[in-house]
């Protein structure tokens, strides 16, 4: 009886107008003749909100995950190997790299990783990608004469056969949706200086500075300009280090977080929580459009409205701004 190696392709891409996957079933007979035949497809437009393309090519590849989910669970195949074929560098190390990331990508990457093996994930070249028609489009006519029904040419031959596609990393790219060193600081250590600080200080502006050269000074610190002013950068992350682990304190628990219950509440890509508003213009800033939840009773917060009030000249409602208290 003749025995048959059966192995699933999927392949991932994304441009600026959708994002889509598709898969393939490679069928080996033992006597060396092999079939590949398209299984299922699928695209999504992309969001309207502009969207960088690797991001687009990981929102690709959670489809792709998804896809092979399904698919597996509903013909109950048995096992064989699976290849999931993309033309992004900078997706592949989100996926194999074990960093922290984004928020955005942590949450896309975790569920890549639960549906799929990262081992699995393979680079391919841009022209021998077969998902690059569902991403880009075409016509019937063309369709109907693309290799796209029964898979590329190179799956006719052995594995030894197959391309190699050189990896060219763009580091950038990668490390731009790397969490901010200033940001992954131990949480314990962090709490405790941000309460030591509002308890010693009665301005929050000097909280801040005081913050952020804790945040320069740090063993894990990139950029470690030593002599150097503070810049607009470090002040902000600083603040954004205090309200984050202020909401930390305030709102980790069951009976803490009853306070937002009933608000729609959501974490940035930063980890802060925010408040989804009615406001939809986009020409507003996301600050003012998503406010940051503060508790009013913090001593943090507390220091930071007398600041903003006074700044303001005694004219600042805090519920009507970038913040909600």
């Amino acid at each position: 009886m003749e025995e048959f190696n059966l192995s699933i392709h999927t392949f991932v891409d994304a441009s600026k107008t959708a994002y889509a996957a598709c898969i393939f079933l490679r069928s080996e007979s033992s006597r060396g003749s092999v079939t590949v035949q398209l299984l299922q497809a699928r695209s999504r437009i992309a969001p309207m909100k502009t969207i960088t393309i690797p991001r687009l090519e990981l929102m690709a590849a959670v489809i792709g995950a998804r896809l092979f989910n399904s698919m597996k669970q509903a013909l109950k195949l048995p096992y064989m190997k699976t290849y999931f074929w993309t033309d992004s560098s900078t997706v592949l190390m989100w996926i194999t790299r074990r960093e922290q990331w984004s928020v955005f990508v942590t949450n896309r990457i975790s569920e890549i990783r639960k549906l799929t093996s990262s081992e699995d994930w393979l680079h391919i070249s841009t022209d021998q990608n077969l998902a690059d028609i569902l991403s880009r489009g075409c016509g019937p006519k063309q369709l109907q004469k693309y290799k796209w029904w029964q898979g590329p040419a190179w799956l006719q031959n052995p594995k030894e056969q197959w391309p190699k596609s050189a990896v060219n990393t763009d580091e950038k790219e990668v490390e731009i949706e790397k969490r901010k060193s200033v940001i992954s600081a131990n949480n314990t250590e962090l709490e405790s200086i941000s309460l030591q600080l509002a308890r010693r200080f009665s301005r929050f502006s000097k909280m801040i500075r005081v913050m952020a050269w804790v945040l320069r000074f740090q063993p894990k610190a990139k950029d470690f300009r030593k002599y150097t002013e503070l810049t607009n950068e470090e002040l902000l992350n600083a603040q954004k280090i205090i309200f984050r682990v202020v909401q930390k304190e305030c709102y980790s628990n069951e009976e803490t977080r009853k306070n937002v219950r009933g608000l729609q509440v959501f974490e940035d890509e930063e980890g802060i929580l925010r408040l989804k508003s009615i406001l939809i213009n986009e020409e507003e800033s996301k600050y003012f459009i998503s406010p940051i939840i503060l508790p009013s009773k913090h001593l943090a917060v507390r220091r930071f409205i007398a600041q903003e009030h006074v700044s303001n000249k005694h004219a600042w409602d805090i519920n009507s701004s970038d913040y909600f208290a």
